[in-house]
């Protein structure tokens, strides 16, 4: 199995930097009726019962893709954020703080405006991640993925690494994904010369984590692991572990609103 953050011989390494991460407790948005096993899931994995009830909430999502960052993304979402012109893509307000985003929940999020947002260059779009503290950032990835997800996760369920206490998420691709992933951590790892690429793993409009590669991942087994309670992994591999190209149903919603916070859209 594949390791994040352990830099040790023979094992492929994808360093989890930006990935799912919020300081305050995610409260779920779900019908009174959802849920009717929430309390026996909430017990079996540790999570808090609401966040259970999102877990069966949540719609078999109609499949991953997986887009390179581009190399300036972290200078250029510095600099679009910190805009004096309160800038922000449609659905988002901007923070007087110019720290980030914040979610509007009065507006919907318009697909092709927002890949537009911040003038991206030729062959490249705009995505939005989560940021600590109800906080939304933007992410500038090649238009064209590396990779669209063909087939349903062989396995991905949220863990304790007992090495170091570590909440992780490990999965496993079916054949022709792992090929396909094979193929991209391979030519975009870390070298001596050179610094591993970012890769997103995107559902919708939303960026679920963007790893850092630092090593090739040969056998689609693979480990994410960063900064997350239990609940943000249980709810990342539910994410992640659920989606299914084969899924009917359109282009994923904006996950995100799935969730509501305690702080104020208009007022962070």
């Amino acid at each position: 199995m594949k390791r994040l953050f352990l830099l040790l011989p023979l094992l492929a390494i994808v360093a989890a930097t930006g990935c799912f991460w919020v300081e305050e407790e995610y409260v779920a948005v779900v019908p009174d009726s959802v849920g009717t096993n929430a309390t026996a899931t909430a017990a079996d994995s540790g999570v808090t019962l609401a966040v259970a009830k999102t877990l069966a909430s949540l719609p078999v999502a109609p499949g991953l893709s997986f887009h390179l960052v581009a190399e300036d993304s972290e200078s250029r979402a510095k600099a679009l954020v910190s805009a004096t012109d309160g800038n922000a893509p449609d659905g988002f307000l901007a923070t007087e703080d110019d720290y980030g985003f914040v979610r509007d929940l009065s507006k919907s999020i318009d697909s092709a405006r927002l890949r537009a947002f911040g003038n991206p260059p030729a062959g490249q779009i705009c995505l939005i991640e989560r940021l600590p503290g109800n906080l939304y950032g933007p992410v500038f990835v090649e238009a064209e993925p590396a990779f669209r997800q063909v087939a349903a996760m062989r396995s991905c369920k949220a863990e304790t690494d007992p090495m170091n206490e570590r909440n992780i998420v490990s999965a496993t691709f079916g054949k022709r994904d792992a090929q396909a992933f094979a193929a991209v951590t391979s030519a975009n790892a870390m070298k001596p010369e050179t610094d591993g690429r970012r890769l997103a793993i995107v559902l919708g409009d939303a960026v679920l984590c963007a790893p850092l590669i630092l090593e090739p991942i040969r056998d689609g087994r693979f480990v994410i692991s960063g900064s997350f309670s239990r609940d943000e992994a249980e709810i990342l591999a539910k994410l992640i572990g659920s989606s299914d190209p084969a899924a009917a149903g359109g282009p994923a919603p904006f996950i995100w609103d799935i969730f509501q916070t305690s702080a104020d859209p208009a007022n962070p």
